[in-house]
């Protein structure tokens, strides 16, 4: 009889001890400032060093491109100038041809070979049209495109990578923080049981090994509380570097499932198209190639047209020159260049080759992500059940404690089965959201 009305005040101390909890941690949320994933995300978004300097690669891929565009019809404009003094014979009689005032006795031997020091000025202005590089500049402009192409993409593999990053941060946050809440609800249950309980002693064998068996239990939710706090901190630590400014700060309450498939879930029909990873691979193989073609363009003759004016100053006058023409360059042999032909195709081979291999590999990887993410999402249902199933149960059997029908170790083990429904509940959603996460930058996500 004693005992029944020990187990009773113990129902009522559960009971009383969960609603005040619950309201605790309620008022607790009411004095911090909620943020959705999407202000979390927001905020580290516009900060992220990493966007911004993919950004910045963007910009300056552009502007080459730009300038590789303009190169294919803009000619080449140069201006060169120089003053100088000199006493070298040929020099001094061709500054007089070049100011046209070569005189009779400039011919004259002793003037030829001591002219003495003369001052000339001379400017230059010319432009350089190219008609044909072999295809150099052709193919340097679509280099430059793809250069392009492979820096956006880049950009937003990184942008994708982040966010993927601080998806998993704020959902360990939600998970540790409704684990956490669990398991103070069940040492509380504990304390009380263990307080309240009197018929623990050794002269009662089964009622001591249930008071034992309750302070070990109670001793394990304490160290997973631990564990899972500090996990909880290190998210906010992570966020807080990543942007997040604010100090005290609660995440939304959302339900975990939701949660991922809100945020951090894709469409199942896209994993036929190539990741922002394969992307980026088959664009630098098509560089390569273009880098191939580009040493080739070395091997071929070079035509183009040239103009160039010159204006010449010295002690009789100064007067002025105009030349133009067309020009051609052939290098016929150049063992270098070769090697490097040699060098460059065999280097776009290895990028074709190594752009499969990943290709392929990802497709392995998300086979094997879809059927992992597939068994969790199941097991995470059916823990989710069996963690209700559990307290019905601790719920019926409490009747059953407290008329005496089942004794303390029976109850003990009970609570044992939550704790380990919890801790397993906890293991499957990290899992999850990591693998999640996972598969999403297997994908061409793009983030907004």
């Amino acid at each position: 009889m004693k005992e029944r009305v020990i187990k009773n005040q113990y129902v009522s101390k559960v009971l009383g001890g969960g609603v005040c909890l619950s309201l605790l941690f309620f008022a607790s949320l009411a004095q911090t400032e909620v943020l959705t994933f999407t202000e979390v995300w927001e905020k580290i978004k516009d900060n992220s060093p990493a966007i911004e300097a993919s950004s910045h690669r963007v910009e300056a891929s552009v502007i080459a491109n730009e300038t590789a565009e303009k190169n294919l019809w803009i000619p080449t404009a140069y201006l060169e100038g120089r003053v100088y003094n000199t006493n070298d014979p040929g020099a001094v009689f061709m500054g007089k041809l070049e100011q046209r005032s070569v005189k009779q006795n400039d011919f004259d031997p002793d003037v030829l070979n001591q002219p003495g020091y003369q001052n000339y000025w001379q400017g230059k202005l010319g432009v350089d049209l190219p008609l044909y590089v072999g295809g150099q500049l052709v193919n340097q402009s679509n280099l430059s495109q793809h250069d392009v192409k492979l820096q956006k993409t880049m950009g937003k593999m990184t942008k994708l990578s982040q966010y993927t990053s601080v998806v998993q941060h704020y959902g360990k946050v939600l998970v540790t923080e409704r684990q956490v809440q669990l398991l103070q609800q069940l040492e509380k249950e504990i304390s009380v049981l263990i307080k309240q309980y009197k018929l623990g002693g050794k002269e009662n064998p089964v009622g001591h090994s249930g008071i034992l068996g309750l302070k070990s239990l109670r001793n394990r939710v304490i160290g997973l509380m631990q564990m899972y706090q500090a996990l909880n901190e290190t998210q906010f630590e992570s966020l807080k570097a990543l942007g997040v400014s604010q100090e005290n700060w609660s995440p939304e309450l959302i339900n975990f499932e939701d949660f991922v498939n809100k945020y951090i879930s894709f469409d199942k029909k896209t994993n036929v198209d190539l990741s922002f990873g394969s992307i980026a691979m088959e664009e630098q193989v098509r560089m390569a190639e273009l880098a191939v073609e580009m040493e080739k363009a070395n091997l071929r003759p070079k035509i183009g047209l040239f103009a160039e004016t010159s204006k010449f100053s010295g002690d009789r006058q100064t007067d002025s020159s105009v030349t133009a023409g067309v020009y051609l360059q052939w290098g016929l042999f150049d063992l270098a260049s070769r090697g490097r032909v040699r060098e460059k195709t065999e280097l776009a081979l290895a990028k074709k080759k190594s752009a499969d291999a990943f290709r392929l590999g990802e497709s392995v990887d998300r086979v094997s992500l879809y059927r992992q993410l597939t068994t969790l999402r199941e097991n995470a249902r059916l823990i989710e059940e069996n963690l209700g199933l559990n307290q019905e149960q601790i719920k019926t059997s409490t009747t059953l404690f407290r008329n005496g029908s089942i004794n303390v170790l029976q109850f003990v083990e009970l609570l044992n089965r939550r704790t380990d429904i919890i801790e397993k509940q906890t293991e499957i959603r990290l899992m999850w959201l990591q693998l999640a996460a996972v598969a999403l930058n297997k994908e061409p996500f793009e983030i907004k």
